[in-house]
């Protein structure tokens, strides 16, 4: 009951988003003197496309929580793997440093930011270096068997 009704309201702000998203293409003009009585077409079509991936998003989280917490025996090995994926990421974050650069000056990125750009860089490092490891692996281990 709780999906059709989802599903329901779902469709009901789709549909409506869009027809608030044509209506807004069919009747754009840049004249700033006519913008006034499209603004709220156009705003309405931004909110409703908010307002469906805020709820995609939460149903996909609780979709996921639901499903580990109803399969907890077959969710273990995802389990394990979401939690080292988050220590590399936190490995990373912790690892790598704050820099200033020319660039980063000119666009105003903070010590902070710049932490967490180079932490996201260093993981995906680590991801690839990994993944070729894998290949490797996978590669060696099938000449043996």
């Amino acid at each position: 009951m709780k999906n059709k009704i989802i599903s329901l309201l779902l469709s009901i702000v789709t549909v409506l988003a869009s027809i608030a998203i044509v209506y807004f293409a069919a009747k754009y003009d840049p004249d700033p003197a006519k913008a006034a009585s499209v603004d709220f077409y156009l705003g309405f079509s931004l909110y409703a496309v908010y307002a469906i991936m805020a709820l995609a998003f939460i149903c996909l989280v609780g979709f996921a929580i639901w499903t580990i917490v109803a399969n907890f025996r077959d969710s273990k090995e995802s389990l394990v793997g979401v939690g080292i994926l988050t220590a590399i990421l936190v490995l990373a974050y912790i690892v790598s440093s704050p820099t200033t650069s020319v660039i980063e000056i000119k666009f105003a990125v903070s010590a902070g930011l710049s932490k967490l750009i180079g932490g996201g860089i260093v993981a995906s490092y680590i991801f690839l270096f990994g993944a070729i490891l894998a290949a490797l692996w996978a590669s060696v281990s099938t000449r043996f068997k």
